[in-house]
Order: structure tokens, then C-alpha cells, then sequence
């Protein structure tokens, strides 16, 4: 038994999205400033949601950040050995209008 593409449970082995999915979490312990916490409480209040709903979804919105500036660094860098430069963007861009 194992997990297909998309991370359900497959106990066949299919490979099939319509497997049935299994959320699996972990408890993490995380230590907050009281300005923070208190924050994060008014936050939870108002939109009325749980603590952990508020801090898992800055965690995902903060790993999201963090995976878009990475691939914004790589991409600047490959783009720097390839000698493209800011001022190419938009020829680069009609370039690709015309061709699609």
C-alpha cells in the first residue's frame, strides 16, 4: 500500500486520484512572543477560526513566499548567464505573443 500523485491513500497501487484520502497531521510545538500570540488571537477571533487555522495558514502563506522568491532567484540568475537582462524582457515577451 502506498500514496498516489496527489498524496491519498492507494491501497491498490493504481496510481488512481479517486483513492481515498488520508489527512495525516503533526503536532509542532511553537514558542510566541505575547505580542504575537495576542495577535494572532484577535486574528483567530475575528474571522472565526481556530488558533492553529490562522498559524497554518501564514505557515503556508510564508513557505509560499519563500518557494516564489527562490525560483525568482534562480530563474534571475539563469537569465544573467544566458545574458538577458531587464530591458530584454519585453522584446522577449512580444517575441512570444507573435509566436502563439
Amino acid at each position: 500500500m502506498g500514496t498516489n500523485r496527489e498524496g491519498c491513500l492507494d491501497p491498490e497501487g493504481t496510481g488512481s486520484p479517486y483513492d481515498i484520502f488520508i489527512s495525516m497531521s503533526r503536532l509542532l510545538s511553537v514558542s510566541l512572543p505575547d505580542d504575537l500570540s495576542a495577535t494572532t488571537d484577535a486574528v483567530a477571533a475575528a474571522q472565526g477560526r481556530s488558533r492553529s487555522e490562522v498559524v497554518r495558514d501564514a505557515l503556508r502563506s510564508y513557505l509560499w513566499q519563500e518557494q516564489w522568491s527562490q525560483a525568482t532567484r534562480e530563474a534571475r540568475a539563469r537569465a544573467e548567464r544566458a545574458g538577458i537582462g531587464p530591458e530584454d524582457v519585453e522584446g522577449l515577451l512580444d517575441e512570444l505573443r507573435q509566436a502563439g
